[in-house]
């Protein structure tokens, strides 16, 4: 018992380790708006100009922008002039934001989906805000998707992109005990007003399952009523052959 608690300690030391240099680790990130008369950046204050895995935004003429150094604190900034254009008080991975051409309207992602799974902003107010019921029509609790070790969760998502104004969100395919059913939805939101467009529900192997089970059952059930059936008429014809008198 007395080596167990240095060892538990070890453990847990090392444990914490790998969590704060996991690739769950806040990586604060920058971006420039199409014309490089501003910069986006999102960082989280937790010692973040530490972190190895920091990439500088690189201008068309080859300048690289430390904003590490240059930008204390999250925002949408000019550039050159560095003023705030508007602030940012939350804080995400670099691949759940999507941002418009001129940085003015973001689409952010939450990727464990508790309270809030997707959000949309202009000028750095909120504009629209969306729910894992209202972006998985069905098959939508945690059983029906498959688990991640990385972050330990249930991801409720697959693609997130951005084209034009259009945000596409793919959601991820469910399934059940282990197995895909292909069941999945593909939003479509503008991005410059946070509505929601189109949704259309991928469905096609599920619904090829759904036939299958059924038909596979309703063979399995007309087989049994005719067995059940043909026994029952045998028995009754085998009662009217004892009950008919010998001649």
């Amino acid at each position: 018992m007395r080596y167990l608690t240095p060892l538990l300690a070890l453990t847990l030391w090392c444990s914490c380790g790998n969590l704060r240099a996991g690739i769950s680790a806040p990586i604060p990130f920058a971006r420039l708006s199409s014309d490089e008369s501003r910069i986006l950046v999102v960082r989280s204050g937790d010692a973040a100009s530490d972190h190895p895995n920091v990439t500088n935004p690189t201008l068309s003429n080859g300048e690289e922008i430390d904003f590490l150094s240059l930008f204390p604190a999250s925002g949408v900034y000019g550039w050159p002039d560095r003023n705030l254009v508007y602030e940012i008080d939350w804080y995400c991975l670099d691949r759940e934001l999507l941002a418009s051409a001129d940085l003015d309207h973001l689409a952010r992602m939450n990727r464990f989906g508790n309270e809030w799974a997707l959000k949309f902003y202009s000028s750095g107010n909120e504009t629209s805000t969306y729910t894992l019921d209202q972006l998985l029509t069905s098959f939508a609790s945690e059983g029906f998707r498959p688990f991640a070790t990385w972050d330990w969760h249930h991801p409720w998502h697959e693609d997130f992109d951005l084209a034009g104004e259009r945000v596409t969100l793919t959601t991820v395919g469910r399934e059940i005990a282990g197995f895909s059913i292909g069941y999945h939805e593909i939003h479509t939101f503008d991005i410059g007003t946070g509505t929601l467009i189109e949704t259309d529900v991928r469905n096609g192997r599920f619904i090829v399952l759904l036939v299958g089970f059924g038909g596979f059952f309703l063979i399995l059930l007309t087989t049994i009523v005719l067995a059940i059936r043909s026994r029952r008429n045998k028995k009754l014809a085998e009662q009217d052959a004892a009950e008919q008198p010998a001649t």
